[in-house]
């Protein structure tokens, strides 16, 4: 149990707001697993009873709702109104499968549905416990509470669980979160569902995994619960790494997925650094963590006997975007942003141990962000011996000149802005067409290779048109 002080006034008010108008407010969801864990929730989920989705609708007029799933009958309250904080309300909805997809569902809307017959259809116990606004008391229908105690991730009902393929990866997020052990049961339950992948929607297998890499304090547990259920054969990339053998010298590990593991907890580490903020900036976080799995997938393909695997990065870089072809849809920063930093992971130890000019430092800087590639190899290289990523001890240099590097490089591995302007060419008589980019292009060059002279970036801009 938890004190009731410790949902938010706006929360609750919008909860009583509810039960003034006749209908019956629980806290649902992740919300209630992370108040009892003595965690602050991001978002909050109430089910109402007792009011129909139009009245409800009436009822939070206030909050002005926006209809986000009116088919499976969910509200948002603006956030202008719930002082900045994400609370979705909706009413009990009955489900009918008619296919193995997230969207072959025949939904139908119930606010007379009891609360135990609401719970039956959510995807684990944990999930499965509700707060009673009313009582102050948790509701707990399938052992969710004792689950909760003991770690345990366990399907709330065998029969409906299957019935949406996505909660594999669910499971494998929320183990890593919130549990310590998947119930022998739901695993066999989740290896009957390895064939169903094709079914997920893309943004639900982004979610999931987003979750894992952005949230869990140690993503590895997530990941080897892929193993262990067999669903990692939907993502053969990642399959490859686990019978890739790796030199004992170099990667004690054993292979390299379990160095990949080890790389992605380092990573987390660097994440969730307090007590200052995070040496990532916020907007290369969730890169820089996708990359700590990715970037060792090329390794399958070119590792030779002796366990040198040269090359790797750049031979992983087709793997890579096809995986996340498969894993996410949308952001094409986002993407670029992972490829980069995955293709150019050994840079800085060629660029330091090679002695190289500013020429390439200046190039390198103009395809990622380098401050974050430093980070990103340091989480590689701490792998060995158990290093502490945030504290490298003294003897442990290895590549350690190189990380210091590039992480004091800063904010100043932002990419290089170009120092020549279509205005300038504007003003040297230039007219505005299809030869503006390849002058601005040639110029930009120029000034990557070490020209800063406005005068001689002008003149090698009107050389190429």
């Amino acid at each position: 149990m938890f004190p009731k002080k410790l949902i938010p006034t706006t929360v609750g008010c919008v909860m009583q707001t509810i039960e003034s108008a006749g209908g019956r407010a629980f806290l649902v969801g992740g919300a209630v697993v992370d108040l009892i864990l003595g965690s602050q929730p991001k978002d909050w989920d109430v089910e109402v009873y007792g009011l129909s989705y139009e009245q409800l609708e009436a009822v939070l007029v206030d909050y002005r709702p926006k209809t986000v799933g009116k088919q499976f009958g969910i509200l948002k309250l603006s956030e202008n109104t719930t002082d900045s904080l994400e609370v979705d309300v909706n009413v009990p909805r009955r489900e009918s499968s008619i296919g193995i997809g997230h969207r072959d569902f025949d939904v139908e809307l119930d606010h007379t549905m009891s609360p135990l017959e609401a719970a039956r259809r959510r995807d684990l116990t944990i999930n499965a416990l509700y707060y009673d606004h009313e009582s102050g008391e948790i509701v707990d229908h399938f052992g969710g509470l004792e689950d909760l105690r003991n770690g345990a991730i366990r399907a709330t009902d065998p029969a409906t669980f299957p019935e949406d393929p996505v909660r594999v990866l669910r499971v494998m997020q929320l183990l890593a979160r919130k549990g310590t052990f998947v119930d022998p049961g739901t695993i066999e339950l989740c290896r009957s569902m390895v064939g169903t992948f094709s079914a997920i929607a893309v943004e639900r297998v982004y979610e999931e995994f987003r979750k894992l890499l952005m949230k869990a304090p140690r993503p590895s547990v997530g990941l080897r619960f892929l193993v262990e259920s067999g669903y990692v054969a939907n993502f053969p990339e990642l399959a490859a790494m686990i019978s890739c053998l790796e030199n004992p010298e170099w990667h004690p590990e054993g292979n390299t997925w379990d160095h990949v593991l080890n790389v992605v907890d380092n990573a987390a580490r660097v994440r969730d650094a307090r007590p200052t903020e995070p040496p990532i900036p916020e907007d290369w976080m969730e890169p820089f963590m996708w990359s700590a799995l990715l970037h060792d997938v090329g390794k399958p393909g070119v590792m030779q006997p002796d366990g040198s695997a040269r090359g790797h990065d750049v031979a992983g870089e087709e793997m890579v975007i096809r995986l996340l072809d498969r894993v996410m849809n949308g952001s094409k920063e986002l993407r670029q942003r992972i490829v980069a930093l995955a293709v150019n992971h050994m840079q800085p130890y060629y660029l330091c141990s090679g002695d190289a000019g500013d020429k390439a430092w200046r190039r390198l800087q103009n395809k990622v962000r380098l401050d974050v590639l430093g980070w990103h190899s340091r989480c590689d290289g701490c792998t060995k011996d158990s290093r502490d990523v945030l504290n490298p001890e003294p003897e442990h240099i290895g590549s350690r000149v190189a990380w210091e590097q590039f992480i004091a490089i800063g904010a100043e591995g932002e990419k290089i802005k170009p120092l020549l302007q279509g205005r300038d060419l504007i003003k040297a008589g230039l007219k505005p067409g299809p030869t503006f980019g390849k002058a601005l292009e040639a110029a930009y060059q120029a000034q990557l290779d070490g020209d800063v002279d406005p005068d001689s970036l002008l003149k090698v801009a009107l050389a190429a048109v």
